[in-house]
């Protein structure tokens, strides 16, 4: 299945209700409550990691209502779009990790580094000599997200076709605009990499993971990542 064969919304959000019980209006500003979202999750993970996920959420819901509530400068908006992305891919990483782990599909180490020598040779070649010594017990390697991406297509955790896949890489890449010095050429730099459509494409990435059944029971609080029929249209079908 691809991201983009998920349920569109032809609504428009004129009052901007994002779901559950996040609600924007002139007066008041509430986000879904941290508990509902933390108890939606369905898979198997310590709370302190499901709690931070709750968090990050509502952090997507607050920079959601400020992008579509306030005015500002085409820098700023574009800075949202970024901080929207960071913390969006930043849940993905979470979610896939703790996916991996419920199913045990965490490669197990067996082999434990004790020590790491460096030995200058006489052509001034440097080599490594790493002494490693077997576990008793097996236990998870640690993995980057690049890995935890590779198996969760691997294994069909999540029903992710191979686009998809591609498309949560390059959000993977933008993730890495944290690091300020990233970029080498101005048209690399944060104002041209983070603009509306690349905002569309991560909610759009974001619902189809977390609307999905082996992560969450209840998808009202995602209300405000559903893409509207329109911004489909204008970003997806239009690029083809």
């Amino acid at each position: 299945m691809k991201i983009h064969d998920i349920i569109i919304s032809n609504k428009k959000n004129k009052s901007l209700k994002i779901g559950g019980d996040f609600m924007v209006d002139k007066n008041k500003w509430l986000p879904t409550g941290i508990d509902k979202i933390r108890e939606s999750f369905v898979f198997n993970a310590k709370k302190v990691l499901k709690s931070n996920i709750a968090y990050n959420i509502q952090y997507l819901q607050y920079l959601y209502m400020d992008i579509n509530s306030s005015d500002s400068t085409t820098v700023l908006y574009r800075m949202r779009y970024k901080s929207f992305v960071i913390t969006g891919m930043s849940i993905i990483e979470a979610v896939f990790m703790a996916l991996l782990k419920d199913r045990k599909l965490i490669p197990l180490e067996e082999w434990k580094e004790v020590g790491n020598h460096k030995h200058q040779m006489i052509d001034d070649k440097t080599i490594n000599v790493i002494i490693k010594r077997k576990k008793v017990s097996p236990f998870e390697k640690k993995i980057k997200f690049d890995e935890a991406i590779t198996l969760i297509e691997k294994n069909n955790v999540l029903n992710l076709d191979k686009s998809s896949i591609v498309v949560i890489r390059k959000l993977q890449d933008l993730r890495n605009h944290l690091h300020l010095d990233k970029a080498e050429e101005l048209c690399s730099s944060d104002y041209n990499c983070f603009n509306e459509k690349i905002y569309f494409i991560m909610k759009l990435v974001l619902y189809y993971i977390l609307a999905n059944e082996n992560v969450s029971n209840d998808e009202s609080y995602l209300d405000f990542l559903r893409p509207l029929k329109t911004d489909f249209d204008k970003y997806i079908l239009q690029s083809k």
